[in-house]
């Protein structure tokens, strides 16, 4: 087979004509030949071309052709050699042995023989030549994949990216045989390069080196390195023009090479491989092995970066959890929104941060960290206005890099900007059941291109602060509600606890500035002496407001929310155009009244009592809550004056009526007196007949009777109006009781009655008027005696603890229906089953032990299932000296 077009066959000998003949034989065998006369010739052609095969005599004029083989050898040329002679020798022989030819060939030579002899011979070498390629290979394979390994094994030793690097770096130093390696990462924020790691890195640089990014679109390297992602290669770096940075002047070095470094399809940074002082060329080999390996390392990388990314995503998740346990423990709002905006700075690593919340159309500062106030200067912004409305209105993460230069910032916080060295800008939503509520957003004061995990992060972070909010909120309505629903419930107490229309006016006035926080509180009520609606009660409103305003029906707030029979209210009654009022009033409104109101009718029944009236003296939009509220003390203020009201009317009723009944019993006592004296005389005539005396017996009873009534109801009225006088003294009920029982011994007997009386010598001392507590015993003994029919049992009871005397009686009666004993001591009432029985009775026996046990401090009370008897027991306090 021919030899490769590179290299040729080189025939040496001195004779002319064998040398041609040779040459024209072989080249017919498509060989290229050429031809040398002297060993000078022959070693001057193996120095300027490539040789594949030396036919060489050994006989030649200038030196023998064993020492041209050893010369050529010595000047390092590699042909194979045939030796060609006409005298062989053994000693030649075995020099051409020594000399490591391939054969000795003998004079004169036959062209087929010699023909064969050249073929076989550089299908050998050809096969060497292969081999010795395919070892080269193998070599470089296996020297690539131990630097592999080295890197595998290297970078699999740690999880931490930066380590990472450095190894890889130390790695590919090793490989290409530099003296020192560096790795730069780029930094999207800056455009730089950044250097992160180093190997062999001499100590007095190193701190330059850290210290200096080199700027990527100012470097002759970029486009290959980015655009191309090729190596940049330079044996003089200190005169490369692409190599600009004066980095690259500063460190002196003679050869440097910049690898790309590709993550993620993605131009992510580059090693830079330094010769000091040696002029470094790399071949295509070379620099492929180069990129092969950075290609595997980068493949091995990204499975540390992807650790990483799963490991931040892992403390994301730590920290988001950690963050909403915190949250959770807030109780109150503002400490909600004070802890978000520290995690926000501490979460991301920035200057400042702060949150903005919707309000209507606007959106207000909420919080705000200390060091966020200079870009957060505005209190109130519309949505759409400046960073944090166009967040709000687009509903998306916004990016400013550029603070102080961005139009759209508002002036004021861009000038705090500019003057504090703020730069950068990042707003997230808060959004809350898909929709935005408001923004969190962050300050550095470098310019930094947030990375999506990092947008991420915060907007994770926003998502818990909406909930955290709105759980806020609810806690905080909760309790307002909670708040509100107990002040209610005091108020209504309070209301319902008092019949005086003027006291409760009073305390509607008092609890409606605490429970609604307002300036100051009115009630406006219908006044006919005046012609209008007057200020009935009020609090904290100037004096002239309440002597001198008079309002018409439908005339200002007041009057249309009684005409209208609605709640009104206005923001600013002095910019309201839909108020109008009498020229007077106007002139008194402009001078004297508060800004803002809300008026709420007081309606009863269908009827309108009044307007309560909430003010403010600054511009207060009033929320639905304020309305709401002020409408259910309406409510309650309604049922409350109008309870008054007819409290009012039934104490004036029956005033009346014991203003009668006084007047009547006053002047039915004298007559009763007389007519007691008269009966009494009659009584005394000797010779009275039989008949006319029964007559006038039962006329004494009656008038008896008549008289006892009188009295009660003298009694009743005196009780009733507090003129009686009380004085108390030590009282011995036993004693008493038995004085009682002594009076009425001859009516039990009558009716055949079994009397038990359970007491100490004297009973229990109390404080009482003893002639008082003496009717009350007597009224109480007298009931068990009528109700009970003939022949029962009645007991009484006495005894004392802690601090009280008791007493009690019994009976085996008629017993009193549960329905009556509610009213069984009031005025005038007799229970149904009482009409069973033929008694007399006016219902005030009870109503009068009612009165009496008031006046002394005492209780009354009774216990009675109906047809099985009755109890009636008492309490008073036990006497000073006894208790």
């Amino acid at each position: 087979m021919p030899i490769a077009n590179s290299e040729s066959i080189l025939i040496v000998d001195d004779e002319q004509l064998v040398a041609e003949t040779l040459k024209e034989g072989l080249e017919r065998q498509g060989h290229r030949c050429l031809i040398a006369g002297t060993g000078a010739e022959a070693l001057r052609c193996l120095r300027s071309t490539t040789v594949a095969l030396v036919l060489l005599d050994l006989g030649l004029p200038d030196m023998n052709g064993i020492e041209v083989m050893r010369a050529a050898l010595r000047q390092g040329s590699d042909p194979d050699i045939l030796i060609m002679t006409g005298q062989a020798s053994a000693d030649s022989a075995m020099e051409a042995v020594e000399g490591d030819t391939v054969g000795y060939i003998l004079k004169p030579i036959q062209l087929p023989r010699l023909a064969g002899i050249v073929r076989r011979v550089l299908e050998r070498r050809r096969l060497a030549g292969e081999n010795a390629r395919l070892q080269f290979e193998m070599n470089q394979r296996l020297k690539e994949t131990e630097a592999v390994l080295a890197i595998s094994k290297a970078s699999s030793s740690t999880l931490e990216s930066q380590e990472a690097l450095r190894r890889i770096c130390r790695e590919l130093t090793r490989l290409i045989g530099a003296d020192t390696g560096a790795v730069y990462l780029h930094d999207a924020g800056s455009n730089q390069i950044v250097p992160l790691a180093g190997y062999k890195v001499p100590p007095d640089l190193l701190p330059t080196l850290l210290a200096t990014p080199l700027p990527l679109q100012e470097q002759g390297f970029h486009a290959a390195i980015w655009s191309q992602r090729r190596p940049v290669m330079s044996d003089d770096v200190g005169a490369d023009p692409r190599f600009s940075h004066e980095i690259f002047r500063l460190v002196k070095h003679q050869s440097g090479l910049v690898l790309p470094l590709i993550l993620d399809d993605k131009v992510a940074g580059a090693f830079y491989l330094v010769w000091w002082t040696e002029r470094r060329r790399l071949s295509e080999r070379e620099l492929g092995l180069l990129e092969s390996v950075a290609a595997q390392a980068t493949g091995l990388l990204r499975n540390i970066r992807l650790f990483e990314q799963a490991e931040r995503e892992r403390r994301r998740l730590d920290v988001l959890y950690e963050v909403s346990r915190r949250l959770a423990a807030a109780r109150d709002g503002k400490s909600v929104l004070a802890r978000l905006v520290d995690e926000a700075m501490n979460l991301l690593g920035v200057e400042a941060a702060g949150i903005r919340l919707l309000e209507g159309d606007d959106l207000v500062v909420a919080a705000r960290t200390l060091s966020a106030a200079p870009v957060m200067v505005a209190p109130r912004i519309k949505v759409g206005e400046s960073l944090s409305g166009r967040v709000v209105a687009t509903g998306e993460p916004v990016l400013v890099t550029n603070l102080p230069a961005d139009e759209t910032f508002h002036p004021d916080d861009r000038q705090g900007a500019r003057e504090h060295g703020f730069q950068t800008f990042l707003g997230v939503p808060l959004r809350l059941h898909d929709k935005v509520i408001g923004e969190l957003n962050v300050y550095t004061k470098r310019h930094r291109e947030f990375a999506p995990d990092e947008i991420s992060l915060l907007s994770a972070l926003a998502d818990q602060a909406a909930l955290a909010i709105h759980k806020a909120r609810l806690l905080a309505d909760a309790q307002a509600r909670e708040r509100e629903a107990t002040q209610l419930h005091e108020v209504t107490s309070l209301l319902a606890s008092s019949l005086d229309a003027d006291w409760i006016l009073d305390q509607i006035c008092a609890r409606a500035v605490e429970l609604l926080h307002c300036d100051a509180f009115g009630v406006h009520m219908p006044d006919p002496a005046r012609g209008g609606l007057t200020l009935r009660r009020e609090i904290n409103l100037p004096a002239e407001l309440k002597d001198n305003l008079v309002l018409k029906p439908g005339e200002g707030l007041v009057g249309r929310a009684m005409e209208s029979r609605k709640p009104a209210w206005t923001r600013d009654c002095l910019s309201d155009p839909s108020l109008s009022y009498a020229q007077g009033v106007d002139d008194l409104i402009r001078r004297q009244s508060p800004r803002a109101y809300l008026a709420v009718p007081i309606i009863v029944r269908g009827e309108i009592l009044g307007v309560l009236m909430s003010y403010f003296f600054e511009p207060h939009d009033f929320s639905e809550n304020e309305i709401r509220l002020l409408g259910t003390l309406a409510d309650h203020a309604g049922i409350a004056i109008d309870n008054a009201r007819h409290y009012e009317q039934e104490r004036q009723i029956s005033q009346m009526k014991s203003d009668f009944v006084g007047f009547v019993t006053h002047q039915l006592r004298t007559p009763l007196a007389g007519i007691k004296w008269m009966l009494e005389l009659a009584s005394q005539e000797a010779d009275l007949p039989a008949e006319a005396a029964s007559y006038v017996q039962d006329a004494q009873a009656a008038a008896q009777r008549l008289i006892g009534l009188v009295n009660d109801l003298l009694d009743i009225g005196r009780l009733e109006r507090g003129k009686l006088s009380i004085a108390p003294q030590p009282v011995a009920l036993g004693a008493l009781t038995q004085s009682v029982l002594e009076e009425t011994r001859v009516l039990v007997e009558g009716k055949g009655h079994r009397l038990d009386m359970t007491a100490v010598a004297e009973g229990p001392v109390v404080a009482a008027d003893s002639q008082l507590l003496r009717q009350v015993v007597l009224n109480l003994v007298s009931n068990a005696i009528k109700y009970t029919p003939d022949g029962g049992k009645i007991e009484i009871e006495m005894g004392q603890a802690d601090g009280l005397g008791r007493w009690q009686i019994r009976d085996s009666g008629l017993g009193v229906p549960r329905e009556a004993q509610g009213r069984l001591f009031e005025k005038f009432y007799r229970a149904d089953n009482v009409t069973s029985m033929e008694t007399e009775g006016t219902g005030l026996g009870l109503y009068l032990v009612r009165l009496i046990m008031e006046q002394l401090g005492g209780r009354v009370w009774c216990e009675s299932v109906e047809g099985e008897g009755a109890t009636f027991a008492f309490t008073l306090p036990l006497h000073a000296e006894t208790a």
